[in-house]
Order: structure tokens, then sequence, then C-alpha cells
């Protein structure tokens, strides 16, 4: 398959030009426009032709993926937790007896801590096999 607009006789040879998005003496090479790695912060790149695309990860965004998202604009920290965006990712603060990644475990008196539970099952452990 040939992609030239036109080609022309040259003395003892031709020459084509090609049509945009295609190469080479004859012009069936297709340009890999990812070749320079044009898609920042781990995006994939994928050639198209007289052109090329970047998937980004799913903490960034834009033509090329130049820019974070900005996680805390979907106020993920429940319970009034404060969120702190980062280049790449966010993290929350807990209110003062909640603890855990989106802050959604109560700590307080009459409630439950992750803690003690790994530590009454360990000790529910050690005494089966002490027996």
């Amino acid at each position: 398959m040939y992609f030239f607009e036109r080609c022309v006789n040259e003395l003892g040879s031709y020459r084509c030009y090609c049509a945009p998005g295609w190469t080479g003496s004859t012009c069936a090479k297709a340009i890999d426009y990812c070749l320079s790695q044009p898609c920042n912060r781990n995006g994939t790149c994928i050639s198209r032709i007289n052109g090329f695309e970047c998937q980004c990860l799913s903490s960034y965004t834009g033509d090329v993926c130049q820019y974070d998202i900005d996680e805390c604009l979907a106020n993920p920290c429940l319970n009034n937790g404060t969120c702190y965006n980062y280049i790449g990712g966010f993290h929350c603060r807990c209110p003062r007896g909640y603890f855990g990644m989106k802050k959604s475990f109560f700590n307080e008196y009459g409630g439950f801590s992750l803690q003690v539970v790994i530590v009454k099952i360990l000790h529910l452990n050690v005494n089966v096999f002490n027996k």
C-alpha cells in the first residue's frame, strides 16, 4: 500500500511526495509519532495517522497527560475529613476519632477499632494453639 500524493520522474530516479503521516521512498511507512515519547507521567502513546493519542493514568489528564487531576474536587474524604491533593493522588486527614483510607472507621468509646479487633483475633489464635 502506498500513500503518496504524487511521484515525479528525476534523472535516473524518482521522488515521491508523501501524504501527511507517511514517509519513505515510496511513502509505504507510517510515521511513528510515539518515538519521541510525548506522553508525560507514564501515559501510553498510541501512534495514529498524522498524529498520536495519549492514554493517561487515572490521576492525570491533558493532551500529553500534563495536568494532575485534583481528586479533592470529588470530596472523597468521609465524616468531614480534610482532603489534601498532591501530584498523582490525595490523602485525607481524619477528624478526631476516625481513621482509615477515606476516614470512615469510627474509633471513639462505643465504636470499634481495627487494631483492637486484630489484637483480639491474634490473642484468640494464641490461646487456641497453646491448648
